[in-house]
């Protein structure tokens, strides 16, 4: 009988302890962790690019937690967004990057 092939996205077809630890195909996820304005969908750009999801969950968090009341109130948030770009590059090159990538998907 011929083996059909899996219609899930490729990290869904690992095994559940790859999936669990963020790998996949032997390749740690990066994440860039974004800030922008949710009443004025202004993006602030990339704050950092961070290896693996764990890591990158805390960095959300620890940016959560230090944003100024104000800030908050005024509708600046983070959130992930999974990326090749390298971890530890310079926030202000991977948001340049970022940029010119949704730039080129929009058009």
């Amino acid at each position: 009988m011929k083996k059909q092939p899996s219609t899930h996205p490729p990290s869904l077809s690992l095994p559940p302890e790859q999936r669990r630890r963020g790998v996949r195909h032997n390749r740690q996820i990066s994440f860039a962790v974004i800030r922008f304005n949710e009443r004025t969908y202004q993006s602030a750009g990339v704050v950092a690019v961070i290896e693996g999801i764990e890591a990158a969950q805390k960095t959300l968090n620890d940016s959560d937690w230090c944003q100024s009341p104000e800030d908050r109130k005024v509708g600046w948030r983070y959130f992930l967004e999974e990326t090749d770009l390298q971890p530890g590059m310079d926030p202000e090159k991977a948001t340049k990057l970022r940029e010119m990538r949704l730039d080129l998907r929009e058009s």
